[in-house]
């Protein structure tokens, strides 16, 4: 038996250290994402009062991600959903800094500006969606805005 189970890590030997290998390499270029685990953390502790505590979870995504815009969108809704209106709008804001063809970020920054009652800013932030020049996928973000800029004006 023990014989057999020598042979048998010989063969199988190479072709797991190569799976191991092939693993640790994928892990390098593809982080786990932990975004959901620290999203509802994040809540639950903003839900208990700590704040601070909370955006040490809300952060960890921008902190991994920070020049994509997306990485900023977990922090920011559920800032937004906790009614913490002023901070959620300032991420909208840097999403959008460091994602400019990306007008989803602009839509949801003027959501928070009407919600907050900033009626000018909204229209100014709607303006800039239907005045732009966005690539193709990002037509329906655009038709939004110049939806919402025709009702305002009814």
């Amino acid at each position: 038996m023990l014989v057999a189970l020598d042979d048998r890590r010989e063969r199988v030997g190479p072709e797991l250290e190569l799976a191991h290998h092939r693993e640790r390499a994928r892990a390098r270029v593809e982080p786990l994402d932990h975004a959901p685990r620290e999203r509802v953390l994040g809540e639950l502790l903003i839900a208990l009062g700590e704040d601070e505590e909370a955006w040490r979870y809300l952060s960890t995504p921008i902190d991994l991600a920070p020049r994509e815009g997306a990485s900023f969108q977990v922090a920011a809704e559920v800032l937004q959903r906790q009614g913490k209106l002023d901070q959620a709008l300032g991420l909208w804001w840097r999403a959008y800094a460091i994602d400019a063809t990306n007008p989803t970020w602009l839509q949801r920054a003027a959501q928070v500006e009407l919600a907050l009652g900033q009626k000018d800013k909204a229209k100014a932030t709607l303006t800039k969606i239907a005045r732009g020049a966005w690539h193709q996928r990002w037509s329906g973000v655009k038709y939004w805005a110049e939806n919402a800029l025709r009702q305002e004006r009814n």
